[in-house]
C-alpha cells in the first residue's frame, strides 16, 4: 500500500535517491503514532491528575499527533508543519512541567528532569530532521 502512494508522488529513481530519507520519515511518523499512543492510554487511565492541564493538554495533542502521523505516511506537507508546530507546543509545555515539578514535587524533580530532558531531546531531533531541505523536498 505505502509503495503505490509512494510511487504515485515520485518515480522510481526519485525513491532510490530518497531511500535513506523516506526511512526516516517512516522511522519518526511511527514512533510518534506508537509514543501518542501511549501517552494517551497512560493519560487515560491516571485518575488522580485527570483536571491537571498538561494532562488535558495532551489529551487534546496526542490523537492530533497520531493523525498529523498517519498523514506523514502520505507525504503531506501540511502533516510535515503540523508535526513541527505540535513539538514546539511539546518543548514550551515540557519546560513548564519542569518548573513545576521544582516548585510541588522537589522529591520526584530528578526523575522528572530526566524524562523531560529525553522528551525535549526527541522533540528537537524530529524538529530539526524535518526542517532539512531534503526531507523538506519530499513533500511537495
Amino acid at each position: 500500500m505505502w509503495k503505490h502512494i509512494l510511487f504515485q508522488k515520485m518515480g522510481i529513481e526519485e525513491i532510490k535517491d530518497n531511500k535513506r530519507n523516506l526511512i526516516g520519515v517512516m522511522f519518526f511518523a511511527w514512533s510518534i503514532i506508537i509514543i501518542a499512543s501511549f501517552s494517551f492510554y497512560y493519560n487515560q487511565i491516571d485518575d488522580e491528575i485527570n483536571s491537571s492541564p498538561s494532562v488535558i493538554f495532551y489529551n487534546i495533542i496526542c490523537p492530533v499527533s497520531v493523525v498529523a502521523a498517519f498523514f506523514l505516511l502520505r507525504l503531506k506537507n501540511w502533516a510535515r508543519i503540523s508535526i513541527i508546530i505540535i513539538n514546539l507546543l511539546l518543548v514550551f509545555e515540557n519546560i513548564i512541567t519542569i518548573s513545576y515539578a521544582l516548585i510541588h514535587a522537589p522529591e520526584r524533580s530528578v526523575e522528572t528532569m530526566v524524562i523531560v530532558f529525553l522528551v525535549i531531546i526527541y522533540t528537537f531531533t524530529i524538529i530539526y530532521y524535518f526542517n532539512r531541505p531534503k526531507v523538506k523536498a519530499l513533500f511537495k
